[in-house]
């Protein structure tokens, strides 16, 4: 258990070290992360919410900025996590991680937890000014473990879709599209760019079984007007029930990835595609 915590840590470590290397490249992510907040910011501001859907305190705004602040610290962890073997392959230096018994669920985590740090960082030096101009960081210390909930749920969610991803490239190689085309649906399922009441009742409890969709509405609520609100159509009914369904979701669907992941990591190895890399 220690060597694996090792590695685990030493992997993590590489990553950072590889993310420090490249300043262009980081400097470009931030540039990209500030114009996030600048476009999605304007549009807010010069549009308005329909039928009164949001509560008083949310202008379009708020809602778009803070949703913003949360999409861009766990998406661009599934951006680096699903581009990872490629990257390694690139590098020459797949094989000769997996032989140094760091496995391929092992890279995944520790890529993801430096991309956290990294993003984190960079999201909350353009974000937290923003929300503070715009008057959205109104929580509530007591809700603050809710808040830390929300995102390790959210987290735990993307990385079992990049482990998800990453299983299906391991066999195919080349997906082409469909990292990103995952993540543009996925932007309307969790109600990004509006309110998921607006969308068609018939697939409410789809999006509401979504982690991700629990956790960015209970961080807005939390930013924003300093409380969750005890229920929100088509997500949650109590904010217990949203806890619950939040904290399960997350939990088996990341086990149920990662199990995937281990058992076409086995066959892969058999069938040689991981070599073919």
């Amino acid at each position: 258990m220690y060597e694996k915590i090792r590695v685990i840590f030493a992997t993590i470590e590489r990553y950072i070290r590889l993310d420090l290397k490249y300043k262009f490249q980081f400097l470009i992510d931030s540039l990209i992360i500030a114009g996030n907040f600048l476009g999605f910011g304007i549009m807010g501001f010069y549009l308005q919410a329909r039928g009164s859907t949001l509560p008083p305190e949310y202008t379009f705004e708020k809602f778009m900025l803070v949703g913003t602040y949360f999409w861009t610290m766990l998406t661009k962890i599934y951006d680096d996590c699903t581009k990872v073997l490629m990257e390694e392959a690139n590098r020459g230096t797949l094989t000769l991680l997996i032989e140094n018994n760091v496995t391929i669920p092992v890279i995944l985590i520790g890529r993801a937890i430096a991309s956290t740090l990294k993003y984190g960082l960079i999201a909350s030096i353009f974000g937290i000014p923003a929300l503070y101009l715009i008057d959205a960081l109104k929580m509530n210390f007591k809700y603050l473990p809710l808040a830390l909930l929300s995102f390790t749920c959210s987290w735990l969610f993307i990385i079992g879709l990049s482990a998800l991803l990453l299983s299906i490239i391991l066999i195919f190689k080349r997906v082409g599209m469909l990292t990103v085309s995952i993540m543009e649906i996925l932007m309307f399922a969790i109600g990004f760019y509006f309110p998921v009441e607006l969308l068609p009742k018939e697939i409410w409890p789809i999006l509401g079984a979504i982690p991700f969709t629990i956790g960015l509405q209970f961080f807005r609520d939390l930013m924003i007007i300093g409380e969750p609100r005890p229920m929100i159509n088509g997500v949650y009914s109590s904010i217990n029930m949203g806890i619950m369904k939040m904290f399960i979701g997350s939990l088996v669907f990341s086990m149920i990835t990662f199990t995937l992941m281990y058992i076409i990591m086995k066959k892969a190895q058999r069938w040689g595609t991981i070599e073919q890399y």
